[in-house]
């Protein structure tokens, strides 16, 4: 269409109850926002935080590290709750585009916490106590298959 910029794209869509033709513009995937993901991990391991996102043996809230697949991870902060037994929580943001590689990023968080006392991994809100590579990924993909 004329006058139209370049990075939009234009496709008709008929409407069958009034049969007129309305133009919807439709995004290209590069122009879309990243999709963010709540990663929150369940811990007794104070490492295990430093060995995900630490830059410099150093530990604070909004670093972003590149992960395998494509992703970033951003971390945060950490949940301590003051009492014995209970484990720390560590909070994530998984920044993403739609076209990453979800078996690569779980592959690499389950070798992170495989052999860790890891409780629970919760990725927005869905917990996962199953700990295993494949019950990461399904979880993943899951996650990101509705946000699509």
């Amino acid at each position: 269409m004329a006058g139209q910029p370049a990075d939009v794209q234009y496709v008709p869509i008929t409407f069958q109850r009034a049969g007129s033709l309305a133009v919807v513009p439709t995004y290209p995937r590069a122009l879309c926002a990243p999709m963010k993901i709540q990663l929150q991990i369940e811990t007794h391991d104070r490492t295990l935080g430093f060995d995900l996102v630490a830059v410099s043996n150093t530990l604070k809230s909004g670093t972003v590290v590149a992960v395998p697949g494509g992703a970033k991870l951003q971390y945060e902060g950490t949940l301590v709750r003051k009492a014995v037994g209970i484990p720390e929580v560590l909070q994530f943001i998984v920044d993403a585009s739609v076209n990453i590689e979800l078996a690569l990023l779980a592959t690499w968080l389950y070798e992170k916490v495989k052999s860790r006392p890891v409780e629970r991994i919760t990725v927005n809100r869905r917990i996962i106590t199953e700990i295993t590579e494949d019950r990461i990924r399904q979880v993943f993909e899951e996650e990101f298959r509705f946000h699509e």
